[in-house]
């Protein structure tokens, strides 16, 4: 899940009704409630509010106010003479137990103790032991250790009206402590809950306030009263006064549409969230991926949502998780249990004993606790902490941002996030450790509660976590170090490489941030980017010279970050650094378009080649994280988000719209992505119904011929569009991919088999048994990646489209006539028609042995160069790449004079139908070949990158503004006002 909440009860213990959590369960029936205190200065009188300490009462998670009592239950008006007064809150035959208060009460009105208590065992009910304090604190225990909590002043030994006082306790045991004991009130929080990227908590006036990352709301606390908040990955839950729970934040697969109904807790998962009912039942919502949403019968008296597991304690108190058990972690040990919490991939709960006990995933030691007593824990994502019976946090587990290198002093609620913690220290001030990127651990500045001496950030980290790169420009150009440290040695660059935001990186390089600076660990930016696989940071950082052999608190590299991680394309990054190759960078993926292709480089650049004749195979300058290769146009998504398309605009196919986006697929004649709050957004031709996608949340699209389909989040297939041939009629059931072809459509199910279904006049639709990995639909065949990793294709033959080569592939993609595959060693092979060089990957100059259907280069048409810099760009007919010498060398079509560069230094390059522009080393531009409609004539100025449409080009200049010219007829070179990357 990326953030478990705290579930050692806190969120329950501050309900109105906290019943279950509240029993003393080391006597079968023995209970205690809540109790909140309150002085109502206008009457002069203190109020008490109870709930019943008996669970199966109808009426149990009613929080009562009593000003006097009549049934001999309740605390009546207080004496005014100075002297303690003890009333039974509950007493019946049933239970072997009973709750009481016991109340000092000062001639002037202010509270001066008081005391929860509860007696069992054969433990009579006698004085609570109240001390005569005149200016009392906190109180932490009852008559019998462990078994009560305390209500005091404040520090000023006053209160003001309405001050609220609340005594929450988990009764555990004869030898166990309260786990919250001593809250004080006034101002500060009660709790708080640390999530993926953000933080809320409930404050003393039962107002929820959130801090971080608010990328979909997930910290925009809404108004109203709350006694409990939990954060999870990019969503918030939390319960109400009332007991009915409130979500606010992503809401992907229904994870913030909270049910009807009242609520005891909730606890907000990755993509699902749980609460336990009044009733002790469990509900659960959002999405049910392995089952974490489908919680047993019976009854519970406490719950955690992780990211696909969810586990609970019973009214036994043994421990049940449901979900997924791949590293074990719904795998619960026997025992009995008072607290629980799930995290990403392991689980921890706190014994009956106070000893923790943790199961799951331990790679980095998150589910080994130390010895010692506990009262709380709570599991992050791969780090574990929990309060310990003095009020100190201990955490273990991965410490790679500092999140389990915990601060002095006494807290009395520690939750794990991400990627940082945070706890409630007893003066109710938030203090928080660990990453810091989006401001999740910098909690606000109550007034009235003392501030934490660590809690400020420079302004320049915050923005450089966020991501937003013209803040972090502003700061440095107004003299911001770019070096600063925070207490934990980390700097904004640290920060940009933790979250891979490749531009601040850039901003900060390029201002003489020292990429080689060691936070408290040992890591430097260059450590972290490899742990994390941000590849394109990675490339910056190594273009600056960041050093590849320092050695972090572990004794690690950034390869051996990389090679632990997994991330082989940050290894193979950083190996080339340390001995660079002689050969051209590597394509990492491929994708085939009708005659066309193109593909991703190590450094995120992208390269095509084949058909260009309206630029299709012309990308723009910069960064992409995918790209995906269409008819006659080629669309792609940007490092920040953003969409560009290139190539043919007939019907605006090649026109994006403006916000987010995680993935794009290019169709025929349309196109269609997946914005980043996960509904669709399709655009160009639309004479069949292809680009009007439906409602709700999709993980995929896939646009095809005439027709698209898409995966939703709740891994059902929906297609519409022309359905002549039943391509657009989806089967049920659950699938993990789909693919749109021309007139068919095949995707694999959750079983790796391939389903295909339309037109099958080839046999396109006609797969072959097995298990595949990967399933892509060309314009009349298909071809997968087995789980053997060979490639298997079916369908229409033509020029040998359909007959892959032999050995090993990680992807394929089949286009119009010919294919194209990424090897396992990173190399591109394609087969099929090359009449126009579209299976001649350019990164070796010819086709590799084995392919189809080779064309030979035509003449007047140049091979391409063997070295490039990260920037490479195919045009319509022509290719144009930065040499790592900064001078430029173009091959393919040159009739216009679109593949003869002019001379001298240049960052970057971009081909478009038939022109050519590139930015020099001095940030201005350069254009040549057909200017028809002054495609060619670029206006003065510095620009920091260029794209070159079919006879239109647009730039962005250093000051963030768009500029384009050229063509105008659709508005293809009218940008819109603003800044732009």
């Amino acid at each position: 899940m990326r953030l478990p909440l705290v579930v050692w009860l806190l969120p329950c213990l501050l309900l109105s009704a906290c019943v279950a959590p509240l029993q003393d369960r080391a006597v079968p029936d023995t209970y205690a409630s809540m109790a909140v205190v309150r002085h109502d200065a206008s009457t002069g009188r203190a109020d008490v509010l109870a709930a019943s300490p008996d669970p199966s009462a109808l009426d149990a998670h009613v929080l009562r106010k009593h000003p006097r009592s009549d049934t001999g239950n309740i605390l009546a008006e207080p004496p005014f003479d100075g002297s303690p007064l003890k009333k039974q809150l509950h007493q019946t035959d049933e239970t072997r137990a009973v709750s009481s208060v016991a109340l000092g009460y000062g001639l002037q009105g202010p509270i001066v103790g008081g005391a929860l208590q509860s007696q069992f065992n054969g433990y009579e009910l006698g004085d609570s032991g109240i001390p005569d304090w005149d200016s009392a604190a906190t109180w932490r225990t009852g008559g019998v250790v462990g078994n009560g909590c305390g209500m005091a002043t404040d520090q000023n030994g006053g209160h003001a009206d309405g001050d609220v006082h609340r005594a929450p306790c988990l009764f555990v045991s004869a030898k166990s402590l309260p786990v919250a004991a001593d809250l004080h009130t006034g101002a500060g929080f009660f709790s708080v809950s640390a999530g993926g990227n953000h933080t809320c908590g409930v404050q003393a006036n039962e107002t929820v306030q959130c801090w971080g990352w608010d990328s979909d709301g997930q910290a925009t606390s809404p108004g109203g009263q709350f006694v409990a908040v939990s954060a999870g990955e990019d969503h918030t839950c939390g319960v109400q006064t009332d007991n009915t729970v409130q979500c606010w934040g992503w809401n992907s697969v229904g994870q913030a549409t909270s049910p009807d109904g009242q609520f005891v807790a909730v606890s907000a998962g990755t993509f699902h969230t749980c609460g336990v009912r009044t009733d002790n039942t469990v509900q659960c919502w959002g999405r049910d991926q392995y089952g974490p949403t489908t919680p047993p019968a019976g009854r519970i008296i406490a719950v955690s949502a992780g990211t696909f597991h969810t586990c609970g304690v019973r009214i036994d108190n043994t421990v049940q998780c449901w979900g997924r058990d791949q590293y074990g972690q719904t795998t619960p040990p026997a025992g009995r249990f008072v607290a629980v919490s799930a995290g990403h991939a392991h689980t921890c709960g706190v014994r009956t004993d106070n000893t923790v006990q943790c199961w799951g995933d331990n790679e980095f030691g998150q589910v080994t606790p130390p010895g010692g007593q506990f009262v709380a824990v709570s599991a992050g994502d791969a780090h574990t902490c929990g309060v310990q019976t003095d009020s100190t946090v201990q955490c273990w587990g991965w410490d790679g941002d500092g999140q389990a290198t915990p601060p002095r002093g006494q807290f009395i609620a520690v939750s794990a996030g991400e990627a940082h913690t945070c706890g409630v220290r007893t003066d109710n001030t938030v203090q928080c450790w660990g990453d810091n990127g989006y401001g999740q651990a910098t909690p606000p500045t109550v007034v009235g509660a003392s501030a934490s001496s660590d809690s400020s950030f420079a302004s320049l980290h915050t923005a450089a976590g966020y991501g937003d790169a013209q803040t972090v420009a502003h700061l440095l150009t107004n003299g911001a170090d770019p070096d600063e440290v925070d207490g934990n040695g980390v700097t904004a660059l640290h920060h940009t490489a933790r979250h891979g935001h490749v531009s601040v990186a850039n901003r900060l390089l390029e201002h003489g941030a020292d990429p080689d600076v060691v936070n408290a660990h040992g890591s430097t930016p260059l450590h972290l980017a490899a742990w994390f696989g941000h590849h394109q940071v990675v490339s910056r950082l190594l273009v600056y010279g960041a050093v590849l052999d320092a050695v972090d608190s572990w004794g690690n590299t950034p390869l051996d970050n990389a090679v632990a991680q997994g991330h082989t394309r940050v290894a193979k990054l950083i190996e080339r650094a340390a001995a660079p190759a002689p050969s051209d960078g590597p394509l990492t993926s491929v994708d085939a378009g009708r005659h066309h292709t193109c593909g991703l480089r190590a450094d995120d650049t992208v390269q095509c080649w084949g058909w260009n004749t309206q630029g299709q195979a012309t990308p723009p300058d910069g960064k992409f994280v995918s790209v995906s290769a269409g008819g006659l146009h080629t669309c792609g998504v940007r490092v920040e988000g953003t969409v560009e398309c290139w190539g043919s605009n007939e019907d605006g196919r090649a026109t994006p719209p403006a916000g987010q986006f995680i993935a794009v697929s290019a169709g025929h004649a349309h196109t269609c992505g997946v914005r980043a709050n996960g509904t669709l957004q399709c655009w160009g031709r639309d004479d069949q119904g292809q680009a009007t996608p439906p409602a709700g949340q999709f993980v995929s699209v896939s646009a095809g011929g005439i027709h698209t389909c898409g995966l939703r989040a709740d891994d059902t297939v929906e297609c519409w569009g022309w359905n002549l041939h039943g391509q657009a009629m989806s089967p049920g059931g659950q699938f993990a991919s789909v693919s749109a072809g021309n007139f068919h459509t095949c995707g694999i199910r959750a079983d790796d088999t391939v389903e295909c279904w339309g037109w099958n006049r080839y046999g396109q639709a006609t797969p072959p048994d097995g298990r595949f990995v990967s399933v892509n639909a060309g314009y009349y065949y298909v071809c997968g990646v087995r789980t053997d990793e060979t490639v298997q294709c079916w369908g229409w033959n033509a020029h040998g489209r359909a007959t892959p080569p032999d050995g090993k592939f990680v992807t394929v993609s089949p286009g119009y006539s010919h294919t194209c595959g990424m090897r396992a060693d990173e190399t591109v092979q394609c087969w099929g028609w090359n009449e126009y060089g579209q299976a001649t990957p350019p990164s070796t100059g010819a086709v590799v042995p084995g392919t189809n259907g080779v064309k030979p280069v035509s003449e007047g048409q140049a091979m391409p160069p063997r070295r490039f810099s990260p920037s490479v760009s195919a045009g319509g007919t022509h290719t144009c790449g930065v040499r790592t010498d900064g001078t430029l060398a173009c091959w393919g079509s040159n009739d216009q004079g679109q593949a003869a560069p002019p001379a001298g230094s240049f960052e970057s390059v971009s081909t478009g139908g038939f022109h050519t522009c590139g930015v020099r080393t001095n940030n201005a531009l350069a254009c040549w070949g057909l200017n028809n409609e002054g495609q060619v004539a670029p206006p003065a100025g510095s620009f920091e990158s260029i794209s070159a449409g079919g006879i239109h080009t647009c730039g962005v200049r250093t000051d963030g503004t768009l500029v384009c010219w050229g063509l105008n007829n659709e508005g293809q070179a009218a940008p819109p006002a603003g800044s732009f990357e």
